[in-house]
């Protein structure tokens, strides 16, 4: 089913009906994979089939929703605060990044989310391996270079690289902004509560609409070697 969201990007959030010069148009469809997982995919101005998340992802039993992110840990987890990770240790976080790589980043109906990781959003090349890895955050550390989040990598490599998937740790300044880069993005996961929420609800409560609204705008970077 494709639906349609238009709004305009203010204060982080998305406004809808608005017709404003800066209005950003997003289209995606939901995708029920055979594992029950609805892939969220969207197209943003000339950008198709572009993986924003997944809602129904089984973490140990648990089901959560996950959306794919740009920006710095402070910018995206107010102010990058361990209170607003879902995920408080790397064995949970690990275990939230390898459900990515078994249940979301998949070939599966027509898309190509596991061979080919430009097609995560955010991610715009990769690194000289064939990587593009989604990071879920779980604690901060400190030390006489600066302030850090560890995160668990969900590492997702092309298919033409020969790698092999696989959740490893990562590190990360607090004030990096990944957009920077490229190759990574910040995954924002949140339990499914007893009635599901519209996809259309779930972008405009985390706030999608401006992120996506920002990257549009900004326009795609070009992938460096």
């Amino acid at each position: 089913m494709k639906r349609t969201l238009l709004g305009t990007v203010a204060a982080g959030m998305m406004v809808f009906g608005a017709t404003a010069a800066n209005a950003a148009l997003v289209e995606y469809n939901e995708h029920t994979t055979t594992q029950g997982v609805t892939l969220l995919v969207g197209s943003v101005g000339d950008q198709d089939g572009q993986l924003m998340g997944a809602n129904n992802v089984d973490v140990n039993g648990s089901l959560y929703n996950v959306l794919f992110k740009e920006g710095s840990c402070e910018s995206l987890f107010n102010g990058c605060v361990e209170s607003a990770f879902d995920f408080s240790d790397w064995q949970d976080a690990g275990d939230a990044a390898q459900a990515l790589l078994d249940q979301v980043l998949v070939d599966e109906g027509g898309y190509l989310f596991d061979s080919d990781p430009t097609l995560t959003w955010g991610i715009t090349g990769l690194t000289q391996s064939g990587l593009g890895g989604v990071l879920t955050p779980h604690t901060l550390t400190s030390n006489d270079y600066g302030d850090y989040v560890s995160s668990s990598n969900a590492m997702n490599y092309s298919s033409a690289s020969g790698e092999t998937d696989a959740a490893e740790a990562a590190v990360t300044k607090r004030n990096y902004d990944l957009s920077d880069y490229g190759r990574y993005v910040y995954a924002d996961w949140m339990p499914v509560s007893e009635v599901p929420l519209p996809a259309a609800a779930w972008f405009m409560l985390t706030a999608l609409g401006g992120l996506v609204g920002t990257r549009w705008l900004k326009g795609r970077r070009s992938a460096a070697a």
